[in-house]
């Protein structure tokens, strides 16, 4: 089996964390923003502070999934970036971020199997970057379009 860090060979583990972004009682539907190259609201959401917690910390390393198909627990990594600056703001945007290039070539490529068995959908990489197993690495976005329209 082929993980997830054994494609991104991320080093510094504990300063990264992934965000699993799906629908949840009907607020956004993360894989049709995704479909219709609605990019900014999809990162708009993963850099999203909730009303008590902060997300991230400036310097972290993020990964942005979000759900392909539940009962196969597939996820399309659309997002690798950096936290820049923390905004302070809750329930609402709360992070500027850069993209890392380096990665940018598996967005919207690289499908993994993960079954998150837990309530948060922000982990720390350390506790599921290697449970993340690689099920394909599609040759381009477009083949990535096709195959959506064809499972969702």
């Amino acid at each position: 089996m082929i993980y997830l860090n054994d494609i991104l060979k991320l080093t510094d583990l504990e300063n990264v964390k992934i965000r699993f972004n799906l629908q949840v009682n009907g607020n956004w539907n993360p894989i049709e923003m995704f479909k219709n190259n609605d990019i900014e609201s999809l990162l708009e959401g993963h850099y999203w502070n909730y009303s008590r917690k902060k997300s991230f910390t400036v310097g972290q390393i993020t990964i942005g999934f979000v759900l392909l198909d539940k009962k196969r627990n597939t996820w399309l990594l659309f997002h690798i970036g950096k936290v820049t600056k923390d905004l302070n703001i809750y329930d609402n945007v709360g992070y500027e971020y850069e993209d890392i290039p380096e990665y940018s070539k598996y967005c919207g490529r690289l499908i993994v199997k993960f079954k998150n068995d837990s309530q948060m959908l922000i982990r720390k990489a350390t506790s599921v970057i290697n449970k993340c197993e690689v099920c394909q690495l599609l040759s381009d976005i477009l083949m990535m379009m096709f195959f959506l329209a064809m499972i969702v």
